[in-house]
């Protein structure tokens, strides 16, 4: 379903996976619940991840397992559309700096805020 992108995986990536499974989890969506109509996968990931803080590195591979990519700059959607080969149209630029530490209260309402569009299109297909 869903792949948060940042730099090192740590801060904007982790916090916005978290904010998107929460907000999905409160219409009754979980990840992994077993039920195939109230699944749902969303992950984090880093271009360049900390294995020291046991952060996700992207691969073309993991790239291709999700229908949409959130990344939080313009150059981390170029590198994640030409280096690591996705579609232009699958990537999204939510335009967070990368000033805020993971868990932030700022950080947590600016990813709810631009995120809650897409949670509400998702959130209408899955009931179709």
């Amino acid at each position: 379903m869903a792949l948060f992108v940042c730099f090192a995986n740590i801060n904007r990536s982790t916090t916005a996976e978290w904010v998107f499974k929460r907000e999905l989890e409160k219409r009754g969506y979980k990840e992994g619940s077993g039920g195939l109509e109230n699944e749902i996968k969303v992950n984090s990931a880093g271009t360049y991840a900390d294995m020291e803080v046991n952060s996700t590195q992207l691969t073309i591979e993991l790239g291709d397992e999700y229908e949409r990519i959130f990344t939080f700059s313009r150059n981390l959607r170029y590198e994640i559309i030409h280096k690591f080969n996705q579609a232009p149209k699958k990537v999204t630029n939510m335009d967070i700096p990368d000033v805020y530490h993971c868990g932030e209260p700022a950080l947590i309402e600016i990813c709810r805020k631009k995120l809650q569009p897409y949670m509400n299109r998702w959130y209408h297909s899955m009931k179709q």
